[in-house]
């Protein structure tokens, strides 16, 4: 999640969607607080004089002068929902702030965390998934044991939608162009972690593609999606 006061947006991450690229786009605005840099100690620098700022140093002037609400985006690490972010930030903020998140087609959607947990050694589920046999075995192993909706990311239980725009990784450019015209913001979009797995449909059967959209039938007529 990224939250900027400064621009008075609020960023909803739902996993493997667009989250890196809007990052990078957005990381100058985003106030997530003060952060220390490990990794640049040496031997000469036990003295932690070595950090560096996540946020500028005008907007933590502005934090103390009681310009800003007193809330970081490092208070939500990891992936946090709508849901627990409205929960958690006073009504001012998060009622007043633009809120957007990204979605992404469920069929392309699993194809992609499929290489992306076989790709990424420190993944938690990085072994057990690199012993499975195939694409295929993987998708029994997901919709039997492990099914999780975008749609719970940015709906709340009664179903209202708690941001002011969706947008989808299939028309991401379009999308944060809108996004940017909204905010006031002139940002290019970073290409990163672009694939070239090829087009996510040749991974499918007709069983395997009836299962996920059995299993996601939520996601998919929520926002439209199509195999």
């Amino acid at each position: 999640m990224l939250i900027s006061h400064s621009k008075k947006f609020i960023f909803i991450h739902v996993y493997k969607v667009a989250g890196t690229s809007i990052r990078k786009a957005l990381h100058k605005y985003a106030h997530r607080g003060w952060k220390f840099d490990a990794g640049n100690l040496n031997e000469t620098a036990r003295d932690f004089k070595k950090f560096y700022l996540e946020t500028p140093v005008k907007d933590h002037v502005k934090f103390a002068v009681g310009e800003y609400p007193k809330v970081y985006g490092r208070e939500f690490e990891g992936h946090s929902t709508a849901r627990e972010v409205k929960a958690s930030l006073p009504p001012e903020v998060y009622d007043t702030y633009f809120k957007f998140a990204f979605v992404r087609n469920p069929w392309d959607w699993q194809v992609s965390l499929y290489h992306y947990m076989l790709k990424k050694k420190t993944h938690f589920q990085h072994e057990f998934i690199s012993q499975m046999r195939d694409f295929d075995e993987y998708l029994d192993w997901r919709l039997t044991h492990e099914v999780k909706l975008q749609r719970d990311v940015i709906y709340d239980e009664t179903g209202n939608l708690l941001v002011d725009f969706v947008g989808k990784q299939d028309q991401m450019e379009e999308d944060f162009v809108e996004i940017c015209r909204r905010l006031n913001i002139k940002e290019t979009l970073p290409h990163v972690n672009r694939s070239n797995r090829g087009d996510y449909r040749k991974y499918y059967t007709k069983r395997s593609a009836s299962l996920v959209a059995e299993a996601f039938q939520a996601d998919i007529e929520t926002f439209g999606f199509e195999f």
